[in-house]
Parts: structure tokens; sequence; C-alpha cells
């Protein structure tokens, strides 16, 4: 008897051992109907149709206009203004922009809908409008495009409802403004010189019926004026194409602070830094971050990313971001030379340990 059980055990395992299967990374499946189906062989192709992932290929601009204005149902959707609002010159301009949503608000007025829904969506794209002069109010540096801002929220300031963000946006507009994103962004100046060329190609159509005066749309630097290669009485002297004079440059180079010098002596960091408590380190260094962080606009970052090694050193538009980033830089220089000052790995041991108990403190402060 226990011979045939030992048999009969044995035949059960062979047969339980015969349904495993091992994939590539070691999983065992009990059963074949147990493996996911996008691991089997072919397995996209049980799928229907329709369960097929389908690849994301982009928004179009109208897509993207409509997402912008519509009513936010999650958290995503309430960051995607922030987001497009940051990015959106680096595909279109402000004008675009602004020519687009005053479309939609006013095809609301066309619509047969109830008065108190079609006063919440116009209120919503006007929070949408608030949110875009507030934050970036270097889009409105184009007169003709903050004319028509200025025309539009004028039409629409009688409404009781809108009237608060309309008085707030149009004292906003009515500040000097500089486009700081010009650089590296879509401008309005591109749109009025595609219509200054267009308007140029019809008037001299007729004009000059030879070929070789039409300009391509598409490759607008063709255009050669006769003659433009000759300088001429005021086009300025060599000094103003070379650039500044060295003296200048130098000049500028000398008014700068001279750097500050430390005030402890070599060798004495890690006594001094030893004897600091913990948490007056970790709230001294928060506060000093949270200052230069804090002065950070939200398309600084965009900006800093966009322009050239060159151009983002000089910029005083990136002042905060290259402060941030000389702060950081200088924190984790002096981190380095207080662990390495002492040459014994105990005490190098314990300002790691202590600068680990900053660390921790700093995030659960």
């Amino acid at each position: 008897m226990q011979k045939t059980s030992s048999q009969s055990s044995l035949g059960e395992s062979e047969k339980r051992h015969s349904y495993m299967d091992t994939d590539d990374e070691g999983t065992d499946y009990k059963d074949p109907d147990d493996i996911p189906i996008l691991d089997r062989e072919d397995g996209l192709d049980e799928l229907d149709e329709e369960d097929k992932p389908v690849p994301n290929r982009g928004w179009t601009w109208d897509e993207l206009i409509n997402r912008l204005l519509s009513q936010p149902m999650s958290r995503s959707d309430q960051t995607f203004v922030v987001i497009f609002l940051c990015f959106y010159r680096k595909f279109a301009s402000p004008r675009e922009l602004l020519t687009a949503i005053i479309e939609r608000f006013q095809a609301l007025d066309t619509e047969e809908k109830i008065r108190a829904h079609r006063i919440s969506t116009q209120l919503r794209y006007c929070n949408v409008l608030h949110q875009w002069v507030t934050s970036h109010t270097v889009d409105f540096a184009s007169s003709k495009t903050r004319m028509q801002m200025l025309a539009f929220l004028d039409s629409i300031s009688r409404d009781r409802s809108l009237a608060l963000l309309t008085t707030d946006m149009a004292k906003k507009l009515q500040e000097p403004i500089e486009d700081e994103d010009e650089s590296w962004g879509r401008t309005d100046a591109e749109l009025d010189r595609k219509a200054s060329v267009q308007s140029f190609l019809t008037t001299s159509s007729a004009t000059f019926p030879d070929k070789s005066w039409q300009l391509s749309l598409d490759n607008p630097a063709t255009l050669q004026v006769p003659g433009s290669d000759k300088r001429g009485p005021d086009t300025g002297d060599a000094a103003s194409v070379m650039g500044p004079p060295i003296g200048l440059v130098a000049s500028r180079t000398e008014s700068l602070p001279p750097p500050v010098t430390g005030l402890l002596r070599a060798g004495c960091q890690f006594e001094h830094f030893m004897s600091i408590p913990v948490l007056e380190v970790a709230s001294e260094l928060t506060r000093l971050d949270w200052n230069e962080f804090s002065k950070i606009r939200p398309r600084d970052l965009v900006r800093h990313i966009s322009v050239s090694p060159e151009s983002r050193e000089n910029s005083p538009n990136l002042a905060c971001v290259n402060n941030m980033i000389s702060h950081f830089n200088h924190v984790a220089h002096w981190v380095a030379s207080v662990i390495l000052e002492k040459a014994k790995p105990k005490h190098r041991a314990r300002a790691l340990e202590k600068f680990m108990e900053i660390a921790w403190v700093s995030i659960t402060y």
C-alpha cells in the first residue's frame, strides 16, 4: 500500500509539473490560461480592434483649444491650463491663441442655450484669460494684440458677472510690457510679416509680371532687393557691427562686486558645523532655498532651456533661475568641503551622518 501511494503521489506531481510554464524572466504560470494575453505569442492578434491600444498621434490646434476651455473634470485637466500657457509659444503666437478664444466666446451668443449655462461657460473662458494675463503678461507686448484684447474686454465689461475679471485684466494690460520670450517663442511679428509678404505678392503681381519678382511663402528668405548689399550713408560704422569697445567690456567687468570671502579659516568648518544644532541648520537652509525658489515664475524654466547657453548667463530675465542654480551649487560644494575637511574616516562619517539628519529634518519639518 505504501508503494502504491508513493507512485500515485509521484504521478500527480509530474502531472501538475506538466501544466507549469516558465517565461524568460522566471515567472511560473500554473495554467496556460493564467498567462496574460499580452505575454502570449501573437497576443495582440487575439484582441478586438477596439481593444487594441491606439498610439497617440498628437493633438490638433482646435483640440488643444477645446481642452483648454473645457470644464475641468480631474486634476490633470486643471494642470493642463498651466502647462499649455507655459509651452504654447513653442508652436503658436499669442494673437493666434487670443483669436481662437474670442471666436469660441462669441460663438456662445449665437448658440441656443440656457442663459445660466451660457454665462457659466463664458465665465470659465474669462477665468482662463485672466490666468493667462496675470501669469504671462509678456505675451501682450504687441500693440495690436493688446488693443485686440482691450477691445474684447470693453465689449464684455457690461456684463455684471464678468465685470470684475475684465477690470482686473484691463488694469494689468495698462502697465508697460516687454516681451521676454521673443528669443525662443513664436511672436505676433511673424504674423504681421507673413501678412505683409502676402499683401506684397498680391499688389505686385500685376505690376511685375516677371516671375522672378515673385516670392514663395514657404521660403521668404529668397527675396532679394536689388542693391541691398551696398552700404548706405546711414547704415552705421564698423564699431556698431563689431560690438562694444574693449574698454567698455573691461569697465563692466571691473564694476562687478568682489567675491565674498569665507568668514571661517581653513580647517575650522568642521568644528563650527558640528556645534550647530540640526534643526537650526535645516531651517536656515530651507529658508534660503525658498527665498530663491519663490522668485521663479512658471515660464522661467522653459525660457532657461530654450535659449542658448550664452544668452542664458547674461539674460536679466533668467536671473532668478541662475541664482537658484548658483545657490544649489554653493551648498553642494559647502557640504563636500565640510565632509572632506578631516582626513580620518570617523570624522567624515560623523559629518555625513549629520548632513543626512539635516536632509531628513528638512523634508519632514
